[in-house]
């Protein structure tokens, strides 16, 4: 059982025959019972700061937990976020590789046939040319045996009209002699 100020201050003691000097006890009394009561009130004072302090620490125990708990999922998210940026990042290389490849195969494809095409037209454009030149040749022959025709009948008129004109000179002299 517990002493309280009250009891020392109310404790009355029995009274003897050469007793302790009632003054002097009841003083002492006294001083005990306030530094009873000052080390009660302190007690208190210390109790509610205790209280606060594990309020404080309990609030702060559940704080560091809320903390720990968002910082886990945090985590798992970044870790979570990465991974889905890594796939995406792999889907889109591959589509990309798939789509380049795609592109190069047409590539490859409109090349070949632009050659193959640009080779006909070199085929068509000699068979053309050396069809013109054969043509070319042809008429230039055809010219010159023209002109050589033509060379040799003027020329062979020239002769006759030579020969005629002699002969009709020559009758001409010859009448003018007679």
């Amino acid at each position: 059982m517990a002493i309280t100020v009250d009891d020392i201050r109310n404790k009355a003691f029995g009274r003897k025959v050469r007793g302790y000097n009632e003054i002097e006890v009841d003083e002492f009394l006294d001083r005990t019972a306030d530094a009873l009561k000052t080390a009660q009130d302190r007690s208190r004072e210390l109790e509610g700061q205790l209280h606060a302090t594990a309020e404080q620490l309990a609030y702060l125990k559940g704080l560091e937990t809320t903390l720990r708990d968002t910082l886990l999922t945090a985590q798992r998210s970044a870790d979570d976020t990465v991974a889905t940026a890594q796939v995406r990042a792999q889907q889109l290389t591959a589509s990309a590789q798939e789509s380049v490849a795609a592109i190069q195969a047409e590539a490859s494809g409109r090349i070949e046939a632009a050659q193959k095409q640009a080779e006909e037209i070199i085929a068509k454009a000699r068979e053309e040319a050396d069809r013109l030149l054969l043509e070319g040749q042809e008429k230039a022959e055809e010219q010159r045996s023209r002109c050589k025709a033509e060379k040799d009948a003027h020329e062979a008129f020239r002769q006759k009209a030579c020969e005629m004109l002699s002969a009709h000179l020559a009758d001409l002299r010859a009448g003018e002699s007679v």
